[in-house]
């Protein structure tokens, strides 16, 4: 099989219909040369990522000259028409519009002549393939055949990529990512175990997260150890509540291993637990990690990679601009860009994940706020009717979903949530 690709400003729509198809040859048909040079070798390098062979070429045609982009075509499928059972697909999903007209021309002018050239429609969320087969019937009329598969994960080649992949078909690179963890990992329960106490009032966790990691240091004698002194605790502005402390040992999350005079020594369970306990927002990114890890629908993940903490640099190169995304997410081949905020929001978060979403994903992405306190009119952390509302608003206006007061909702109707952002 010859894949015909129509080269789009979109590196998704370029590259989805090898990967769905793996022909041994794609060749790509663009006005813009050197776009395509740069292009290729990134694409080479994901499909051998995935032992997909395919050859990668392209031509060039000459941008808004129809006659000059119908030779080019017609020279394709001429260099093919030797081998009668080759099959030759043109992918119509995207591009210039001069070069789909074309191809539209020459699929109806070789109708009668050539009943292996296929036309070929990807809808990259719903995953479903159109194929059309253009023919001439008895009378001479053109007639077009059409038949569907399904890419989706319901499908038996589900067609997806991974964080990485989208990330580097994009031209960018991750620099650093949060620990992962999988479903069967007791560090699950942890997460659970923090998530209750931080739900039950996220200003107070914020501040208490605050003093105990500005209290805590490490113990001289122990590389694993830590010590908080007695006198952070107390009932003060600036104290440390006893009764915080005595929750995170009372659920097993710090381990107290024993009092010295003035100290208490203790280590944490894990390290994702002391982030959690270090960074007051980590609770809730990890708490999204996990829930979307555990989604599942028609018994298969509903997303196909999941990462949190993620840095990414824009241009692959080590003093490029990075920005951080807290949980990414990909469904089939739409990425999902999500933003968490356990406490107050600034309108600079919204123009940060809109711009590292149209960076990596442009029209096919999606955009998420995830919020506790600050839309939470009951809570100490409320932004205020006027700012709430303004930056809802916002987001909205900037494609971005908000999503508030997770910590109101049960798990399942969290998931639900998340479920309608790839949507």
């Amino acid at each position: 099989m010859t894949l015909i690709e129509i080269f789009d400003r979109s590196p998704i729509e370029n590259l989805v219909s090898t990967i769905a198809l793996e022909p041994e040859q794609t060749i790509y048909i663009g006005t813009d040369v050197k776009r395509m040079q740069r292009a290729l070798p990134v694409y080479r390098e994901i499909l051998a990522g995935r032992g997909i062979r395919t050859e990668l070429v392209f031509r060039s045609a000459a941008k808004n000259d129809l006659e000059a982009t119908l030779q080019v075509i017609d020279a394709i499928l001429d260099e093919r028409s030797d081998e009668p059972d080759e099959i030759c697909v043109v992918d119509i999903s995207g591009g210039d519009e001069t070069l789909l007209l074309s191809v539209g021309l020459i699929l109806g002018t070789r109708a009668a002549e050539r009943r292996r050239l296929l036309a070929f429609r990807l809808n990259l969320f719903t995953r479903i393939a159109t194929y059309f087969l253009v023919r001439r019937d008895e009378t001479g009329e053109l007639a077009v055949a059409r038949e569907q598969q399904d890419f989706s994960s319901a499908g038996s080649h589900p067609l997806y990529l991974t964080v990485d992949e989208d990330v580097k078909l994009h031209g960018g690179m991750i620099t650093s990512r949060s620990e992962t963890f999988t479903l069967s990992d007791p560090v699950c329960k942890d997460i659970d175990a923090l998530w209750e106490v931080s739900r039950k009032d996220c200003v107070a966790w914020n501040a208490s997260v605050g003093k105990l990691s500005a209290e805590v240091s490490r113990y001289a004698d122990g590389n694993d150890l830590f010590a908080i002194p007695e006198e952070a605790f107390g009932t003060g502005k600036n104290k440390l509540s006893r009764d915080f402390f005595n929750q995170l040992v009372g659920r097993g999350l710090i381990k107290l291993r024993r009092t010295e005079s003035g100290l208490l020594v203790f280590n944490y369970k894990s390290r994702i637990v002391r982030e959690c306990l270090t960074k007051s927002g980590s609770v809730l990114e990890y708490y999204t990690y996990k829930t979307a890890l555990k989604m599942r629908e028609n018994g298969r993940p509903v997303f196909d990679s999941v990462e949190t903490g993620v840095v990414l640099d824009w241009d692959g190169r080590a003093n490029g601009t990075r920005n951080e995304i807290d949980v990414m997410l990909m469904r089939g081949v739409t990425p999902v860009f999500i933003s968490c905020k356990n406490g107050d929001i600034s309108v600079d978060e919204l123009y940060k994940i809109g711009a590292v979403a149209d960076r990596f994903g442009a029209d096919f992405a999606r955009r998420a706020l995830l919020s506790t306190a600050y839309f939470d009119s009951q809570s100490k952390g409320f932004g205020g009717s006027g700012a709430s509302n303004n930056m809802e608003e916002r987001a909205r206006d900037m494609r971005i979903r908000p999503i508030s007061c997770v910590h109101r909702m049960t798990e399942t109707e969290f998931a639900e949530a998340l479920m309608k952002l790839a949507m």
